[in-house]
């Protein structure tokens, strides 16, 4: 009887080892993933000149933080380790911080001053070539392209440090693409962590072009449309299902 319990056992003890085999290789050989991003923005200074209200000018953009999250698929190219990895990828730029100034030239100068935020939200489909080097780094390169929308707060506008007035905010959706490279790094069976750069750009951002004055009279004006590019870099966890 002892006997027979022991083979009963080892027999259960061995189906439960292979099926745990089982489930590390189907995971393990599964193509698809989510990820995890974290990271940072800084913009491309765009034209313009917030004198003539035709812009925010140089410098208006502070850099924001970038937090997102997306899934996808990897299909392996050949044996030898190319892949081409198809994602969806939603990004968040909650915290531009607006602030831009010009001055006339003369003397005695006048100087204009815009102040507000700006925020961006972006859907994107992305395609990265992953590029086998026979170690645990993956270098890739791709890009993507989806939809952005971006708004920005009401604006104060002053003169020489003195309030003037006010424009509203504005929200809009425009077309958006990336182009990037990077390189991922195995750190087990299922995670790799990755470090990469992406350009974007995002189209704009506008105000509405309703201006309040400091007495409270509207006026309407054209809106201050500014464009949105940026260079980010970014680390990502990626996790294989």
């Amino acid at each position: 009887m002892t006997k027979w319990i022991d083979l009963r056992v080892t027999a259960a003890v061995a189906v439960i080892a292979g099926l745990a085999a089982g489930g590390a290789a189907s995971a393990a050989d599964s193509p698809f993933y989510v990820q995890l991003q974290v990271g940072g923005a800084a913009p491309i200074s765009s034209g313009g000149n917030v004198l003539d209200l035709d812009g925010f000018g140089k410098g208006a953009l502070s850099g924001s933080v970038v937090v997102g999250g997306g899934f996808g698929y990897r299909m392996e190219l050949d044996p030898s380790g190319w892949a081409l990895r198809a994602e969806v990828m939603g990004t968040v730029h909650p915290d531009y911080s607006l602030h831009a100034s010009a001055s006339d030239g003369d003397t005695p100068s006048t100087t204009a001053s815009a102040t507000g935020t700006a925020q961006s939200t972006m859907a994107n489909f992305n395609l990265w070539l992953d590029i086998p080097t026979g170690t645990q780094f993956t270098p890739y390169v791709g890009g993507g392209v989806g939809e952005a929308w971006n708004s920005v707060s009401t604006t104060q506008f002053a003169t020489n440090g003195q309030p003037v007035f006010n424009e509203g905010g504005g929200s809009t959706a425009h077309f958006a693409y990336t182009a990037g490279a990077g390189v991922g790094y195995s750190i087990g069976t299922n995670w790799t962590l990755d470090i990469g750069y992406r350009y974007v750009d995002a189209g704009s951002f506008s105000t509405n072009g309703i201006i309040t004055t400091v007495g409270g009279d509207q006026i309407t004006d054209t809106a201050i449309k500014t464009k949105l590019r940026t260079d980010e870099g970014a680390v990502t966890l990626r996790w294989m299902l």
